[in-house]
């Protein structure tokens, strides 16, 4: 059964319960069926009815969370969210239910959730992407999203883009100058045997003449 409010938990609370005591350990079951398997005869669709409306709510769950994991941080504020949501006509594209309902859907769920934040002189209200979320979509998913939505129009640095907006950037190491470090012992280009070898050779000249 379905929570009739939408949690939320202040980012105080998330903090004190970070920071003093143990997580709750929580388990995310998944497939490990080949692609061609993953249909819905074998699969059925879960508990949201018939398989147009588990594709309407995926679809949904999909473009929230590419919505947060795009913004800066991966916080979302609420105002933003609706705004976004109400662009897409969303109350009008996710099947029978609203857009509200669906929400309290995704946080029962663990896909999403609602962090409220309360002071002397205002309210603050974000939303942030949960395991559950972030295994079922995931960064793959949103870069999945971007570049169907794009399609033939995508700019050439898409992935790039995607890649900084998301934090999935690789930095690059500079193999030369590794290569420089490493070889500071060794003979320089020129011929020159360098301080080490300058000092071995030395001593066993004056060996040779001891000798």
């Amino acid at each position: 059964m379905e929570p009739s409010v939408v949690s939320t938990l202040t980012r105080a609370e998330a903090q004190k319960t970070k920071g003093n005591s143990k997580p709750t350990p929580s388990y995310i079951l998944t497939t490990i069926l080949p692609p061609e398997y993953r249909i819905p005869e074998i699969m059925p669709p879960s508990l949201i009815g018939s398989t147009e409306e588990e594709a309407a709510y995926m679809g949904f769950c999909a473009m929230v969370v590419a919505f947060i994991l795009l913004h800066p941080g991966g916080v979302l504020p609420d105002h933003k969210l609706n705004h976004y949501l109400s662009r897409l006509n969303s109350d009008k594209n996710t099947g029978r239910e609203s857009t509200a309902v669906t929400l309290k859907r995704m946080v029962a769920q663990g896909y999403i959730r609602k962090v409220t934040e309360t002071n002397e002189s205002d309210e603050t209200i974000d939303w942030v992407v949960m395991p559950r979320g972030k295994i079922e979509i995931g960064t793959r998913g949103v870069q999945g999203i971007v570049r169907e939505v794009y399609a033939e129009d995508a700019p050439s640095d898409l992935d790039k883009r995607l890649q900084r907006s998301l934090g999935t950037e690789i930095k690059k190491i500079n193999i030369n100058e590794e290569n420089e470090e490493a070889s500071g012992d060794e003979a320089p280009a020129n011929g020159d045997p360098g301080p080490s070898n300058t000092r071995t050779n030395g001593r066993r000249r004056r060996a040779a003449d001891d000798d």
